[in-house]
């Protein structure tokens, strides 16, 4: 009789590489540096045993107490690591902060320091999940990635992606969720005992949010709140596959079903009633009964949901970022009321007394919500108010939220639409500034413009006769417009000087009298001019707005166009874009033509439009201007800077097109930042 000794298995002293290796899989190591300065370990799998060609990137990430060799620690049909490359995928693999991979810092030792222990998956969710995510797809050249998350690596996963104030899940085109942990209350595991709490364990563990300092003194000076904050599931829009399990001791089918009564993008989901929580990475059967459905998911062409701020209304906007807001109706003295929204401080301010007023005035077919459509770190009005200022969001007559008179009704009334810009510098304006003075006891205000927006500032400050410009401290020019000569914008094929006589006959006859709606099959001849040059984008190229203004979009975020698309155009009328048609015809910076003297002797009293000047206006003027603008023209923009006495800061931007300025994701570095520090100077918040 022999005994039989089991061998060693060699597999028990290989490290993650090794174990690649020694599967036939090619294999590389990188190391990412999050923001606080942790040194991840992150390995990559770059395509299957047969393969060269690198697919879109997956990261897997690991739970709770353990690494990334949970994904290639099987044989290479039952690791789901080894079966996404052998899918074709480019497979990436994580390690949290304190790991044996990711057991370095820059400036801690963890054998000796106790502060580099000093994290929980708070910061794993805050720094090392999006810093991953980043670094792979700058080496990657992709937008999007693939996760797929196990335990712990789950609850990251829904604290970041579910956090609207980060744009981490816009990169993020599926998530993989196994085993999925958020609530924890209903736990069978061990670790319930270690939970030594005179309250019930469910009515603290049936929450997910931040790590509690333990008193309300500790968690104000972490938090600036007295409690953890909450993370939020349901913000988080990406299509998201769960696995679960009955059996499972740490992620409770109990606990799972807060996760699905939070999810609004799951596009599926499987049930495994003999699993446990191991069995997602390790069992032998998981190949078959996970990972084929799995795979399948993740190829199948995704239908995005609608991102629900398509339907928000600015107050929705303004408030679904966690900033307070007010309507104000402003009336003109020709009748108009004009919807102005205001946002008196900022999210976390520590007085709710409001700051000095700021009038932040949109542009052509525009309307305020383009200052607050993008996330509050990206969007000027929301930065605005967290530097201290009072936000005041004004809208032109004609526009979604300015669609009202005292006498006129925009659906039958052809006289609602008898306005163009100069209408709106000379009564919108003012009347939007005195009624803001009124209101907060100020004498003076900031003006900050956009496009149209601009326009309107230079036609009316540049006014001696005028009082208004004495009442603004500081006017910023974003893209500034009064010259439109060199205009790039398709409008101007609607400008020719074949029909310059019959102007504004030709106008109406295209498009009517009154609003400015201009039908699909124009829209998308005026696209031709455009859309030829960048790759197609139908959301852009069937949208007025974004033809008429340029549909390159390298700036923006691109996971933000069909919001942007829902919100515009905002509204306008067919004879102020006719004012615009005779800007780039005559090269002129002047008030409506009504095409004859007879007809301009009756509205001026002279037989030619009146020309605006802007070497009069005396109030401080910072412009940022951009190279690639199809509206601002560079040529058009040296005729601002050439008359402007009053400059104080002046910014060329060579990237930049006419829309950046108030939507491109680097608007907050390029713009932002130094439009602040010359408010400071020249409109300090208090």
């Amino acid at each position: 009789m022999f005994l039989l000794v089991q061998k060693h298995d060699p597999d028990c002293n290989l490290n993650i590489t090794q174990l690649i290796q020694s599967k036939g899989y090619p294999w590389e190591e990188h190391k990412v540096t999050t923001a606080d300065g942790y040194i991840l370990g992150v390995f990559r799998v770059p395509h299957g045993r047969n393969a060269s060609s690198l697919g879109r990137p997956v990261l897997l990430q690991h739970g709770l107490l353990d690494s990334a060799t949970s994904w290639v620690i099987n044989f290479p049909e039952q690791s789901l690591g080894f079966i996404l490359a052998d899918a074709g995928y480019d497979v990436w693999l994580g390690n949290m902060r304190g790991n044996h991979y990711s057991r370095a810092h820059v400036k801690y030792n963890p054998d000796h320091d106790e502060a580099f222990w000093d994290f929980s998956w708070d910061d794993m969710a805050r720094d090392d999940l999006p810093s991953m995510i980043y670094y792979i797809l700058n080496q990657t050249k992709q937008t999007q990635i693939g996760y797929v998350g196990h335990s712990q690596g789950t609850m990251i996963g829904f604290a970041e992606f579910g956090n609207l104030n980060n744009s981490a899940q816009n990169n993020v085109s599926f998530y993989g969720s196994l085993a999925p942990v958020a609530h924890l209350a209903h736990i069978k595991s061990p670790l319930k005992y270690l939970f030594n709490t005179s309250t019930n364990p469910e009515e603290v563990w049936h929450t997910l949010c931040a790590y509690d300092y333990g008193s309300p003194e500790k968690n104000q000076l972490h938090y600036n709140q007295t409690t953890p904050p909450i993370y939020a599931i349901r913000p988080m829009t990406i299509p998201t596959a769960i696995c679960w399990s009955r059996d499972d001791w740490l992620a409770d089918s109990d606990d799972v079903a807060f996760i699905f009564d939070n999810i609004k993008n799951l596009i599926y989901e499987k049930y495994i009633y003999d699993y446990n929580h191991l069995d997602f990475v390790w069992v032998i059967a998981a190949n078959k009964i996970i990972y084929q459905d799995l795979i399948t998911q993740i190829r199948l062409p995704k239908v995005q949901q609608p991102d629900p701020e398509c339907d928000y209304n600015i107050t929705q906007l303004i408030q679904s970022k966690g900033y307070p807001w007010e309507e104000h109706k402003v009336t003109t003295a020709d009748g108009y009321i004009l919807g102005v929204f205001r946002i008196p401080h900022g999210r976390n301010a520590s007085s709710t007394t409001p700051g000095r007023p700021v009038l932040l005035q949109h542009g052509l077919l525009d309307s305020a919500t383009s200052w607050v459509i993008n996330f509050p770190e990206q969007s000027l009005g929301f930065i605005l108010a967290d530097a201290g200022y009072d936000v005041w969001l004004g809208n032109m007559r004609g526009n979604h939220y300015s669609r009202a008179h005292v006498k006129y009704n925009p659906d039958h009334d052809e006289a609602f639409w008898d306005f163009s810009w100069d209408d709106m510098a000379r009564d919108d304006l003012p009347s939007m500034i005195y009624y803001i003075l009124n209101q907060t006891k100020q004498t003076q205000i900031g003006y900050v413009g956009h496009s149209q927006g601009t326009m309107i500032g230079f036609a009316e400050f540049g006014n001696l006769s005028n009082l208004v410009q004495n009442n603004v401290s500081l006017y910023v020019a974003l893209a500034p417009v009064a010259h439109v000569g060199h205009i790039k914008s398709p409008i101007k094929y609607l400008s020719t000087t074949s029909i310059m006589k019959d102007l504004e006959l030709y106008w109406h006859i295209l498009f009517g009298r009154n609003e400015f709606l201009p039908s699909s099959e124009i829209v998308t001849w005026l696209a031709t001019f455009g859309c030829e040059q960048i790759k197609y984008d139908r959301l852009i190229c069937e949208n007025i707005f974004l033809v008429l203004y340029g549909p390159e979009k390298k700036n923006l975020n691109e996971t933000r166009v069909p919001v942007y698309a829902a919100h515009e155009p905002a509204g306008t009328s067919v004879k102020n874009m006719i004012h615009f048609a005779q800007g780039v015809q005559t090269n002129t910076f002047q008030a409506y033509d009504y095409g004859s003297p007879e007809k301009n002797q009756l509205h001026y009293n002279q037989t030619t439009p009146p020309a605006y000047a802007i070497r009069p206006m005396k109030v401080p003027t910072a412009i940022f201007s951009g190279g690639e603008d199809w509206v601002a023209d560079p040529d058009d923009v040296s005729f601002i800077l050439d008359n402007v006495q009053s400059l104080v800061y002046q910014k060329f931007i060579p990237d930049y097109n006419h829309i950046d300025f108030i939507w491109a994701m680097d608007a907050n570095q390029f713009v932002y930042a130094d439009l602040l520090n010359v408010m400071e100077k020249y409109h300090p918040p208090r």
